[in-house]
């Protein structure tokens, strides 16, 4: 049976494979309460929602640190033989432990069946010696001008490798994605009546020209020239099913940031590519408190993956929290508080529209 088949994945090392499993036959299955069991143990056990706090040196992981900027974060490139390796955005003044919240938010993604992709955010840190060395390995006018910005940077006296005591600064090491387009999800409008359920459900196969056709008015036609290169169904559908789970893990882990409030940056935080949305940018996500301005966007998903929302029920706190914020401290604690209060208040909502609307109709993607 279902849990079966999960068990033999674990046994196999798939992991991944074993939640993904439970997940899909979360809604079918007659005994749930083993289901449970497994997709718990396919968390705990999986040596991959562990990632090990990697310690960066010169020419280990690269041989320069470049400026890369991120708005109000400090984020820089790891290069390589001049091609880029790694995004590595770092700890600073009033975002102090923030980068813990872009490993919580890739970890989670690996956990969900989320149908669109992050980037791998490992944990890691950087000596200020060897900071200053990768650094200082160029000498432009923008790295000079970029380095104003590191006295916002947090320094914490720790033990090396070698055993020897250092200033360390701690942060997110993200893998590198060379190319990608901006979808303007901020045009509500264009897209809104895909997970509209007073919509006839034929509007999630519409020919996705009629899509591009409604973003091409903006800039010029940017938008549209270039989602449709990566871009390569036929029909909306795909495109759909992708706003639907990436609007669940927003509102979620409360990044109220993937809509940008100016239209010049329209795009800027829903990145895709090769036909999926890569969310690169979680820096927002597990807020400390519930944001009226989610609840709005809420309300207007109204069209589901069952996987995905079967995936979100599946969440267990005793199994979760622990692999989301490791020996959580105070702030992480509220941070977590916030999460599963989030995932509540979006379980009664797509509960009430199955009970008006039936199963059917409300999860319209497999």
């Amino acid at each position: 049976n279902d849990a079966d088949l999960a068990e033999e994945a674990i046994r196999q090392g798939d992991f991944h494979r074993a939640r993904k499993i439970a997940a899909d036959h979360y809604a079918s299955t007659s005994n749930r309460g083993r289901l449970q069991e497994v997709f718990d143990r396919a968390v705990a056990e999986d040596p991959f929602l562990r990632p090990a706090l990697q310690t960066i040196e010169p020419d280990l992981h690269g041989d320069t640190l470049r400026a890369l900027g991120g708005g109000a974060s400090v984020t820089l490139r790891i290069t390589d033989g001049g091609e880029n390796r790694y995004a590595l955005k770092l700890d600073r003044d009033e975002w102090e432990g923030g980068w813990r919240v872009e490993v919580a938010a890739y970890l989670l993604c690996e956990i969900l069946p989320c149908g669109f992709d992050i980037p791998i955010n490992e944990p890691a840190r950087i000596s200020r010696e060897d900071f200053d060395e990768l650094y200082g390995r160029v000498n432009t006018p923008r790295q000079n001008s970029y380095a104003e910005r590191f006295d916002e940077l947090i320094w914490h006296e720790k033990e090396g490798p070698d055993g020897a005591q250092r200033e360390y600064v701690y942060g997110t090491l993200k893998e590198w994605i060379p190319n990608y387009v901006n979808v303007p999800i901020e045009y509500v409008e264009t897209w809104e009546k895909w997970l509209d359920i007073s919509q006839e459900e034929s509007v999630l196969d519409e020919n996705f020209d009629e899509y591009l056709a409604r973003i091409r008015p903006y800039q010029n036609g940017r938008f549209a020239r270039r989602v449709a290169q990566e871009y390569h169904e036929d029909s909306a559908h795909q495109m759909a099913r992708q706003i639907s789970n990436l609007s669940v893990f927003d509102y979620l882990s409360g990044n109220f940031d993937r809509y940008s409030g100016i239209e010049d940056y329209y795009g800027v935080n829903s990145h895709f590519a090769d036909g999926r949305f890569v969310a690169i940018d979680n820096s927002a996500a597990f807020q400390f408190r519930s944001l009226n301005r989610m609840e709005p966007r809420l309300a207007r998903l109204q069209r589901f993956s069952r996987t995905m929302i079967d995936g979100v029920r599946l969440l267990n706190p005793e199994t979760i929290n622990p692999v989301l914020f490791p020996e959580a401290d105070g702030r992480e604690a509220v941070r977590l508080r916030t999460f599963w209060i989030q995932r509540d208040k979006l379980l009664d909502h797509v509960d009430a529209l199955v009970e008006e609307h039936g199963e059917e109709a409300v999860y319209a993607f497999e």
